[in-house]
């Protein structure tokens, strides 16, 4: 691939990326005023059974293809391309498929022994009839990355979005009066409505755009032995964590009924933490998930050559802009947590969560970025190994606290478990790194900037203007102290 197609498919992900998380953010918050904290809680915990079920139907599926695909194009062989894609589909859709009957056979026995919520049933089938389609996604998805032309892709998370929140924003006013199972299973036809779209969106592209590629002569070789080998690892991993992941979330508000005695006050805090102040809180990691996506294959071509001081420099350049931007949001956040939650949520208890979690937010950060580092330097075993080390540590601690301290009990094992993977994580990229920890640039003048910004905009009643006063102070310190200028982020643009 070209330097400059990749800029520009690297530019499409980035872009499209951080639009789709932006409007996935009003959604939520859209839904919230509809469905409440109770029903957020509802939709988040059988949320998290889909998400496991997406991991089993489509795991590995996309990276394989991508890898094989790329290898026929430079060959310039559309039937080796055709080859590929054939098995790829009925692998990808016999998974989905198989994931889907479970989901709609299963449904009631789910919803009764692990979700404890027998309405949560019919949003389960809903849901489940739109996984093959998510499979077929992943296949078109790997295609188009292969042969650089990722547009498509946005184009198709773009419909996605569109169809899903237009089918929700048709419906769900007819059936909140119904109770938050009727609404979420509203929520869940719209998704399942835009699984479907979407992969109608790229089947038409692929038909449009594999006739660019050469006929050339079709590969001998059994695509099977290649895509599998490349699937089934990347599938594995995907799996454990999503399997830990799910049972963390069903385990949770099972843990804050026993403390509370009540199902639906259990409900709601699952949903204003889960649902509501989560995503708000990592909403701003778009801009760092983005940069650890760009600088994957960067750090894997200086690996590959052996460029050990180029590898050591982006390291550092990026902490040092990882530690600053992460600073500055938990800042934000403890500073104006509270009239956040009010003003978007209309919910004190979000707003008491986002405050508190604010001290943590640096670290959850930090963990987001050294996880995008390790992987671009071959090191993906070891992030794999924290975060399952982690899942098991905090749903050991989810069953044996949590009843014992409610939602304040899990919010510290959240401190804890972001804490020690971040800092874990750090560690281990520093050590095969070499690289020095940027703790002077980014650490401690970001600390003393966003001491001063709060003590400074504390005085200023207007929220708007207490949050203007807060940004400015805080840069002006940040180039005052030399921090932000065009030498500490030379290495970005220095090949």
């Amino acid at each position: 691939m070209s330097k400059k197609r990749f800029i520009k498919g690297a530019l499409w992900l980035t872009l499209t990326a951080a639009a789709m998380r932006a409007v996935g953010m009003g959604y939520r918050v859209y839904l919230s005023s509809k469905l409440g904290e109770e029903g957020m809680g509802l939709y988040q915990l059988i949320l998290s059974v889909y998400m496991l079920g997406s991991a089993f139907a489509g795991a590995g599926i996309s990276i394989a293809v991508t890898r094989l695909v790329s290898g026929a194009v430079v060959q310039g062989s559309r039937r080796t391309v055709n080859k590929i894609l054939r098995f790829s589909l009925g692998w990808s859709v016999a998974l989905g498929t198989l994931v889907s009957i479970v989901f709609l056979g299963g449904a009631g026995g789910i919803a009764h022994h692990l979700l404890k919520a027998h309405e949560s049933a019919a949003g389960l089938r809903i849901l489940g009839l739109g996984l093959p389609f998510m499979s077929i996604s992943a296949v078109y998805n790997g295609y188009f990355l292969a042969v650089g032309r990722v547009r498509y892709s946005c184009l198709a998370q773009v419909a996605e979005q569109a169809v899903r929140i237009g089918a929700v924003a048709l419906l769900i006013d007819r059936y909140v009066a119904l109770g938050d199972a009727a609404a979420c299973n509203i929520v869940f036809v719209g998704n399942t409505l835009s699984e479907a779209a979407a992969a109608l969106c790229l089947l038409i592209f692929y038909l449009k755009d594999c006739r660019r590629i050469p006929q050339g002569e079709e590969s001998p070789d059994n695509v099977y032995a290649r895509f599998l080998p490349i699937q089934l690892p990347i599938a594995a991993g995907k799996y454990i964590s999503s399997l830990l992941h799910t049972g963390e979330n069903l385990l949770v508000p099972v843990s804050l009924e026993k403390f509370s005695g009540q199902r639906l006050g259990a409900l709601g805090d699952f949903g204003a933490l889960k649902g509501m102040a989560l995503p708000l809180i990592m909403f701003p990691s778009s801009f760092l998930s983005s940069l650890a996506g760009l600088l994957i294959p960067e750090l894997t071509a200086a690996a590959t050559l052996r460029r050990q001081e180029r590898i050591r420099t982006l390291t550092r350049t990026t902490l040092t802009v990882t530690f600053i931007f992460s600073v500055m949001m938990g800042g934000l956040f403890f500073r104006f947590g509270e009239p956040l939650g009010e003003l978007i949520y209309h919910s004190e208890s979000v707003g008491n969560i986002l405050k508190w979690l604010s001290p943590v937010i640096p670290f959850m950060y930090l963990d987001c970025i050294t996880d995008g580092l390790l992987k671009g330097i071959g090191e993906q075993m070891a992030s794999l190994r924290y975060s399952t080390t982690d899942s098991l540590v905090r749903i050991a601690l989810v069953f044996f606290w949590v009843p014992r301290g409610g939602l304040s009990a899990f919010l510290g094992i959240m401190a804890i478990s972001n804490c020690s993977v971040a800092l874990l994580g750090l560690r281990r990229l520093i050590r095969v790194t070499d690289c020095t920890p940027p703790i002077k640039q980014g650490v401690i003048l970001p600390l003393a900037g966003v001491l001063t910004a709060h003590f400074l905009s504390v005085w200023v009643s207007n929220l708007l203007l207490a949050a203007t006063v807060y940004m400015a102070v805080f840069l002006l310190f940040l180039i005052g102290g030399g921090v932000l200028n065009k030498q500490n982020l030379q290495p970005f643009f220095k090949p």
